[in-house]
Order: structure tokens, then sequence, then C-alpha cells
């Protein structure tokens, strides 16, 4: 029998917080990112006014937080983000589920729109596979944009679909926590919203 697939959310599914903006502050420092905040505001407004897309909001913001720094710096970073920080904000009722999934057999891919950056580390560390947006880079630094489409909404089920063969699988688990996770709840045969809150 083929065995089954758990897709989890990461940012408010698994964790408590959103992790960019997390990882952005741990990366650069308060100061710093109050002046991002600051010169973010009026992209922000354009995305609530609906004049901007969500991909260009973030990108704004990955602009303006990371562009320009060395992608092995970044890495550096990110690998003591996910020893020092990213413990603290994970919830319990989710990595007990993940626990559950893992002591079934069950294949568990954590789909998410944050990036590989800082990630990629926990997932190894965890024994997760990961499907998730990226940081493109050139000559070895970070642009600011994404290398592609912000993995939310409807990329998320294209990238399941691109990654995974889902006849493989006998039951198809999904967790999430947001609007960005619809399609993909939609995609299992149980799919969880806010189950962990």
């Amino acid at each position: 029998m083929n065995r089954d697939l758990a897709l989890f959310d990461f940012d408010g599914t698994i964790t408590r917080r959103d992790t960019l903006l997390d990882f952005m502050i741990f990366s650069i420092g308060k100061p710093r990112a109050i002046g991002v905040f600051i010169r973010l505001l009026p992209s922000v407004f354009a995305f609530l006014t609906k004049r901007i897309t969500n991909q260009q909001l973030k990108e704004t913001f990955l602009l303006l937080s990371f562009q320009g720094m060395e992608e092995r710096s970044l890495r550096q970073l990110a690998d003591e983000y996910s020893k020092k920080r990213l413990p603290k904000l994970l919830r319990p009722t989710a990595m007990e589920r993940i626990e559950w999934h893992k002591a079934a057999g069950h294949h568990i891919v954590i789909v998410s729109a944050s990036a590989d950056t800082w990630l990629e580390r926990w997932c190894q560390n965890e024994n997760l596979d990961l499907i998730c947006s990226h940081l493109e880079t050139k000559d070895g630094r970070i642009t600011g944009r994404l290398l592609g489409l912000n993995c939310r909404g409807p990329e998320k089920v294209r990238r399941i679909q691109q990654h995974l063969n889902l006849e493989n699988y006998e039951k198809i688990y999904a967790y999430g926590d947001s609007r960005g996770d619809r399609e993909m709840l939609d995609l299992a045969d149980e799919g969880e919203f806010r189950l962990f809150h």
C-alpha cells in the first residue's frame, strides 16, 4: 500500500509568527528594521488599495532588507537563526502532529512562501522535505527579488504537483492557517485550517 502524504504550511501554522519578518530583524537588527518598515509603508498602502500584488510587496520588502548582501553571509545568519531563534517560535501542538506523521511513516513536506535561505537547515534537521520560495542571487549576492513566483495560493499547488506524483499516495493531509493555504487544503483528502491555534 502507498504511504500517506502530509503537507504543512510553515508560517503561522507550525510557527506562532511570520518568519520572514522575524528573520529580517534577526539578520539586520532592530534599528535597520525600523527603517525598512518606514520605507515600506507606501508599498503596504499600495497593496491594501490593490495597486500592487502580494509578490510586488514581498519583493519590495526583500529589496529593502537584503539587497546586496552576500548569499554566504545571509545563509550563515540563517543557520544561526534556525538554531537559536526558530525553535522558540514553534507551536508544540504542530510539532506533535509532525511527530505523529513521522511515527506513521508518512511523507512530510513543508510548503511555504518563506525562503529556503532560513527554512532549509531546519527542515534538514527535522528530516522534512521542503517546497518554498527562493531568493534570487547574482554574482553571490542577494538581488532582493524572488526566483520565480511566491509560493502561496495556487502556486503552492502547482509546486506540489511539479515535485510530487500525488497518485503515489493513499491519503493526503494538509495543514494551513491563511488564505494563501486554501488551494493546498482543497487539494487534500483531509485539510485542517488553524488546527494548532
